[in-house]
C-alpha cells in the first residue's frame, strides 16, 4: 500500500482596507470564496475567490453590493495606516484624488498626514515608492494652495 500526503493549498487570512471599509478575509480553500458582511451595511456581503492555480491567491474581491465608508477626503481622518494596509490607503487617496482639481487646506493636510503615516509604518518596496511618488505626483500638478506646506519644518 502506497501513501502519499496531500498538501491542503489556501489563502492565507487578510485584511484590506478599501474605499468601502475594512474587510477581514478568512483563511480559505483554494478554489473557494471567502465572503464577508460590508462594514457599513451587513446586510449585505462581498466575495473574494482564493483561485487556485500552481499557487494559490487571492483574487480582486467583489464589493459591488457594499456601500462606501471612506466617500471623501475628509473620511480618511478615521482610517488607520499600519504596515499591512498602507498600500490600499494609497489607492484610497489615489481614487478620492481621481476626480479633483484642486484640494481645500484641511484635504491637503489630511492626505499629506496620512502619506507620512504611510512612510513611517511601511517598509517602502519599489512598488510602495511608487505608488508614494504618484500620489505626491498627483498633488503638485494638482491647483491646490500649497504655499502653507512649503518651506516648513517639523509635522505637518
Amino acid at each position: 500500500m502506497y501513501v502519499s500526503l496531500l498538501a491542503v493549498i489556501q489563502c492565507a487570512a487578510e485584511a484590506q482596507q478599501t474605499l468601502k471599509g475594512l474587510f477581514m478575509w478568512p483563511d480559505t480553500a483554494g478554489g473557494q470564496n471567502a465572503t464577508y458582511p460590508c462594514p457599513k451595511d451587513p446586510q449585505y456581503s462581498a466575495t473574494r475567490l482564493c483561485k487556485l492555480s500552481q499557487w494559490t491567491h487571492w483574487m480582486e474581491p467583489n464589493l459591488e453590493n457594499c456601500p462606501l465608508v471612506v466617500e471623501t477626503i475628509p473620511d480618511l481622518d478615521r482610517v488607520e495606516v499600519t504596515p499591512e494596509n498602507a498600500f490600499d490607503v494609497l489607492k484610497m487617496i489615489k481614487d478620492l484624488m481621481r476626480n479633483q482639481s484642486s484640494l481645500i487646506y484641511k484635504e491637503l493636510v489630511t492626505v499629506l498626514n496620512k502619506l507620512k503615516d504611510i512612510i513611517r509604518v511601511s517598509v517602502v518596496t519599489p512598488d510602495l515608492g511608487q505608488a508614494l511618488i504618484n500620489a505626491i505626483s498627483n498633488i503638485l500638478e494638482s491647483n491646490s494652495n500649497l504655499g502653507p506646506f512649503t518651506n516648513t519644518y517639523g509635522p505637518f
